[in-house]
Formats: C-alpha cells, structure tokens, sequence
C-alpha cells in the first residue's frame, strides 16, 4: 500500500494512455513547458481530460526564466501563441 502513486504519461494530445487512464486516477497534474506549450494547446488537453472523465488537480510550469533580486523573482510571461 502506498499513499501517493506517481504515473509519468506522455502528453495528452499525442497518445492516448492518459485519457484511458484519467477515469482511474484520483487526479492528473497538466505540465506545461514555458515558450513551448501554447495556450491553445493547453485548452485542448484541459478539455481532453474533463472529456475523459478526469480530474484535473492544476498545473506545473517547466522551463521557465526566472530573474531574481533579494527576496523578490520576477518570472517574465511566455510568449502567447
């Protein structure tokens, strides 16, 4: 018995393994990658997994720049595709 299963899948849009298990699944973190993923593309697989009866618990944004000074980041905003 485990408290948490991690199950690292492949992106949504390109194979299907996590919405065939998203039904299964106590949630799905979507990770997204800075100045790659575009907005489109992470409406689409929001939509995916709701469709798939999934339930989406939020988001990690990868690759991201982050410029800091003291106490305080600024993390500049991707471009919007």
């Amino acid at each position: 018995r485990f408290d948490f299963v991690i199950v690292d899948l492949p992106p949504v849009r390109s194979a299907a393994d996590a919405l065939v298990l998203a039904p299964m699944l106590d949630g799905l973190i979507l990770v997204v990658a800075a100045g790659e993923t575009g907005k489109d593309d992470a409406a689409a697989a929001k939509r995916l997994i709701r469709d798939a009866r999934g339930t989406l618990l939020g988001c990690i944004l990868t690759k991201a720049e982050i410029y800091s000074r003291g106490y305080y980041a600024y993390v500049p905003a991707a471009d919007a595709r």
